[in-house]
């Protein structure tokens, strides 16, 4: 009669043995190791990091104004109401990329009229990305003149 794996009486469970092809392999298998944090790589792939630190953006559209408070810095000069209509100048594209929220300052011609009704409104997205923009060109230009010092 061969064993069972089942026994009624729970004290004699330890004694049944059972030989199978399972646990025969087992046994030759190497053990488990768990996973350690010494293991980890110290720096993630290149491609990761790329990735990670260029933020994806829309692209912006042909004919746009720029809704966002008056700036001049890095030699471009960025004025409220100032309207492209053949795409922005390359340092506008860099600066877009740069900052989201820049980006969402240039409106499409089409959607001037609610935009501008949405910047009087302080609890819009727009107004508060124009508040952003703002106050990082203040942060921006107060570091360089204590750079300057």
């Amino acid at each position: 009669m061969a064993k069972s794996d089942k026994t009624e009486d729970p004290a004699k469970a330890e004694e049944v043995k059972i030989d199978s092809p399972i646990t025969d392999t087992a046994k030759t298998e190497t053990p488990f190791v768990p996973y350690t944090k010494t293991e980890t790589p110290k720096t993630r792939a290149p491609e990761t990091q790329i990735a990670r630190s260029a933020p994806t953006t829309k692209p912006i559209p042909a004919r746009v104004m720029y809704l966002g408070p008056n700036m001049a810095e890095d030699g471009a000069i960025f004025s409220h109401g100032q309207i492209f209509s053949n795409g922005v100048p390359p340092e506008w594209q860099t600066k877009a990329l740069l900052e989201p929220d820049f980006q969402r300052l240039l409106i499409p011609v089409e959607k001037v009229g609610k935009a501008l009704a949405d910047l009087q409104d302080p609890n819009s997205m727009l107004s508060s990305c124009a508040t952003k923009v703002r106050a990082a060109y203040i942060q921006r230009q107060t570091a360089k003149k204590e750079g300057k010092k």
